[in-house]
């Protein structure tokens, strides 16, 4: 769960006038220097997602057009998704499937179809993803996540928590989920029926 943030207005909003997309791309001793990119990282644009009795807000922060993390959030600003590509390696989160890594790929047939728009300026890319969670890729999404300057300490931690321990839907206690996450829903139906639609309406949300 994240510390509560100024709620947007609807549509797609510029946040910054993108000239981290200008910069030098830092590096130490020939090697990418993760610590001086995570506070270059700045917020480039916001957009809010319409679904069934619920708005996900999405957020873009990015260096260049080489670094990019996208961050989902509810109405109540959980993080239920989080999406960051550092020159091709993806490392995905969502509440749904847990923590995933991969590499950005041009075009393929065997290659997944993970493009989710929010807008005509917030996209992702077609990913091939591990069939098992990459640890380094895991690691250096921690150090650069760890080195961002535009969060405060708890809401940092959470997304490295989200990357590190990878929690799921299906792991969890449904009194515990639905007590996060079940605001938007009708309190009429049975908490197993409340659990099972929320799930379905993520899933729509992530498998696009």
């Amino acid at each position: 769960m994240s510390k509560k943030r100024k709620k947007p207005k609807s549509g797609f909003r510029r946040a910054s006038d993108g000239s981290s997309f200008n910069k030098k791309i830092p590096s130490l001793g020939g090697y990418l220097d993760l610590a001086e990119l995570g506070r270059s990282m700045e917020e480039i644009a916001y957009d809010i997602v319409s679904t069934e009795r619920n708005s996900v807000i999405t957020r873009w922060y990015g260096f260049q057009h080489e670094v990019n993390l996208y961050i989902w959030e509810d109405s109540r600003h959980n993080v239920i998704k989080q999406h960051l590509n550092i020159f091709g390696q993806v490392v995905e989160w969502n509440i749904i499937d847990g923590v995933k890594t991969g590499c950005v790929c041009d075009e393929g047939s065997d290659f997944e179809d993970r493009s989710f728009s929010t807008s005509d300026e917030i996209k992702l890319e077609k990913v091939l993803f591990d069939q098992k969670p990459i640890a380094a890729a895991i690691q250096q999404a921690q150090g650069l996540l760890l080195a961002m300057e535009v969060f405060e300490d708890p809401y940092k931690m959470g997304l490295i928590n989200n990357f590190l321990k990878s929690p799921r839907a299906d792991q969890m206690n449904p009194r515990e989920f639905l007590r996060i996450y079940g605001h938007n829903l009708s309190h009429q139906d049975s908490n197993a029926k409340y659990f099972n639609k929320f799930i379905q309406l993520f899933s729509r949300l992530f498998k696009k």
